[in-house]
């Protein structure tokens, strides 16, 4: 009886992973500047819970696309952040694309940041602003 159990643990266990529900995700979009051109050379990168899964660098017409996998059903956070070229005076834009129930509790991330409903296919167009212009949309949107 002894062994039976052990062996059926055994099986659990190694069955474990399986249960999760591992899902490939698309992102892209189009990355542009405040003026609405396309800007090419942004780093697009996507984290789940704080490792990264997905990355691409926007063509020269702002288009950008990467696959990650994520748990569909997982208490997990996922953000995307996209990174301008150096030197160009331009923000980070980060964009939340899941919250987990603990980060939501601990208020981790600020209500200010956008928000897009995380899908199989998930298509987002960002605007990366100058620190200026940054500053006027957060004020549009009553973040400060």
């Amino acid at each position: 009886m002894f062994r039976f159990v052990v062996c059926a643990l055994a099986l659990f266990l190694a069955a474990a992973p399986a249960l999760a529900q591992d899902q490939l995700a698309t992102f892209s979009g189009t990355v542009s500047d405040a003026d609405d051109l396309g800007l090419g050379g942004v780093s697009v990168k996507v984290f789940v819970d704080g490792f990264l899964k997905g990355s691409a660098v926007s063509g020269a017409d702002g288009g950008y696309e990467t696959n990650f996998h994520y748990d569909e059903f997982g208490d997990q956070t996922i953000v995307a952040w996209f990174i301008p070229q150096a030197g160009l005076g331009q923000v980070p834009e980060i964009v939340v694309l899941r919250e987990s129930e603990a980060s939501k509790t601990m208020g981790l991330w600020n209500p200010c940041l956008i928000r897009v409903d995380l899908s199989a296919s998930t298509s987002f167009d960002a605007t990366i602003y100058d620190e200026k212009s940054k500053f006027g949309v957060l004020g549009e949107r009553e973040c400060f």
